[in-house]
């Protein structure tokens, strides 16, 4: 994107990327490790009309695991809320491969991005394909239609989408026949297939670009608001459960401890058949054991009903905030829900 911003063509012998110094990085993860902002003012020379600000995040789904994708939603939400951050959208992109199938991968990907924003951002999606093929209709658009995400469509129904090789941007530019190589000229001409490929694209999604209503952040500021106070309602109700559930462990404990240091004179004073001459004496012994194990045993009961009633209270109120952002969900975000299927869950 910006070498096309730049104006660099095919022939140029230089290629624009960012370089990050300070970071090494594996192949085996995204590149993005935060969500960055990028701000380019418009200047002469650029191929578009207007500043551009590009907001990078990391990919949902990578292998730092749900606590990653956590911490992308929470930078994602400061850079909304702060003062001279991010107000407004033009476009939300999905990058996605050519090939990439509707796995319950994928689709927990599609979610996570789409419970982030708010239903008014829906039509202001737009699909950039990556390692995209000349004329294959690319199989991920049949993956984005299933999975239900929203955007614009062609006329076939599908999601309406831009193509990209990005094997072509730092591909030798030069033709085989001066570097007095032969064999190779197929290879060099797909890659500037893949070059112009891009051009294209590029000029189609900045038109489609300049077309789009702008958004206001304002619900999808609600939606990120609503979902951490979802989260820490859970949180609370964790935290309250394990509390409740230690305490309990601890009473139980404690009753059978004391069940242990009086086994003896519980055994001593247990009921037994024997005979005797005076039946009234064992009728008050009976009498009076029984009373004592009725005492402890109501006493136990007792103190677990309330320890319930005290559960039972703040689960009914944990529950009900729950409920209260859960529906307000349904009414503002894209998807209410990210992680409602088996498969995700799992």
């Amino acid at each position: 994107m910006i070498n096309y911003i730049l104006g660099v063509e095919w022939n140029d012998p230089y290629r624009f990327k960012i370089v990050d110094e300070g970071k090494s990085t594996s192949q085996a993860h995204s590149q993005t490790t935060e969500v960055t902002t990028y701000k380019l003012n418009r200047r002469d020379g650029f191929k578009i009309q207007n500043s551009l600000t590009i907001v990078d995040t990391p990919g949902f789904g990578d292998t730092g695991g749900i606590e990653k994708d956590k911490l992308i939603v929470e930078q994602l939400r400061d850079l909304f809320s702060a003062k001279f951050g991010v107000s407004e959208i033009d476009a939300v992109c999905f990058v996605a491969q050519a090939s990439a199938r509707l796995t319950s991968t994928q689709k927990y990907v599609f979610d996570s991005v789409l419970s982030i924003f708010g239903k008014d951002v829906g039509e202001n999606i737009q699909i950039l394909v990556t390692f995209a093929d000349f004329c294959q209709r690319p199989p991920v658009l049949e993956a984005i239609d299933t999975a239900d995400v929203p955007g614009p469509k062609t006329k076939e129904g599908l999601p309406v989408h831009f193509k990209f090789n990005n094997s072509a941007l730092f591909a030798q530019n030069k033709s085989c026949a001066a570097e007095g190589v032969s064999g190779e000229d197929d290879e060099g001409d797909f890659d500037e297939m893949f070059w112009n490929m891009g051009i294209k694209s590029m000029m189609k999604f900045f038109t489609a670009l300049n077309v789009m209503t702008t958004k206001s952040l304002s619900m999808t500021k609600d939606v990120l608001r609503e979902r951490q106070q979802l989260e820490i309602s859970v949180q609370s109700l964790q935290k309250q459960v394990k509390i409740r559930l230690n305490k309990l462990e601890e009473e139980l404990k404690e009753t059978a401890s004391q069940l242990e240091e009086h086994k003896a004179e519980i055994s001593r004073n247990r009921w037994e058949y024997k005979e005797v001459t005076e039946m009234i004496t064992l009728k008050e012994k009976k009498e009076k054991s029984l009373t004592a194990t009725k005492m402890a045993v109501k006493a136990l009961i007792d103190r677990l009903k309330a320890e319930y009633e005290d559960v039972k209270t703040e689960v009914v109120k944990v529950m009900g905030d729950s409920t209260k952002c859960l529906n307000r969900l349904k009414e503002i975000a894209l998807r209410p829900n990210p992680l409602s299927t088996p498969e995700t869950c799992s």
